[in-house]
């Protein structure tokens, strides 16, 4: 199956996931790396450093589980991920579609690594402070639920 194959089917397969489509879209057509980091004392499957990439950071599966903070994540993977990140966005709320078409077009445009962390607000500081630590210079997004306030 071609990348734009798969970009077309999990987009029209998985609608509630439709946010993710502009991602899916400039690996299709620009040849972007994507990526994910799921929780799990398991490394990330190929290093995404070198071109245009996107890196989703999964911190927000559904109960028993549910979000875990930075701990839940394999730290070397974490790290070396942050590290190469010209782009971040903590999002702690709802689907943001337009931060997901930001990052595609800033990772196929500019061939920037930017990295999506998707959590939820009893962990948004953690990420915060871990993001300021490793990606110092990254530009910084923070998506806050309006009844949370800011972080």
């Amino acid at each position: 199956m071609t990348r734009l194959e798969l970009a077309r089917t999990l987009t029209h397969t998985l609608p509630r996931m439709g946010h993710l489509a502009p991602i899916l879209d400039a690996a299709a057509t620009c040849g972007i790396a994507v990526g994910w980091l799921t929780q799990s004392a398991r490394p990330i499957d190929a290093p995404l450093i070198g071109r245009g990439a996107v890196t989703i950071v999964g911190d927000d599966p559904m109960p028993p589980r549910g979000s875990l903070g930075p701990a839940g994540f394999h730290q070397r993977s974490l790290r070396m991920v942050l590290r190469e990140s010209h782009m971040v966005a903590i999002l702690s709320g709802e689907v943001a579609p337009d931060v997901y078409t930001t990052a595609a077009t800033a990772a196929a445009a500019m061939s920037l690594h930017v990295t999506l962390i998707e959590t939820r607000v009893r962990h948004e500081g953690d990420w915060l402070s871990l993001v300021k630590k490793l990606a110092p210079n990254a530009a910084l997004l923070v998506v806050t639920p309006p009844a949370a306030g800011n972080a």
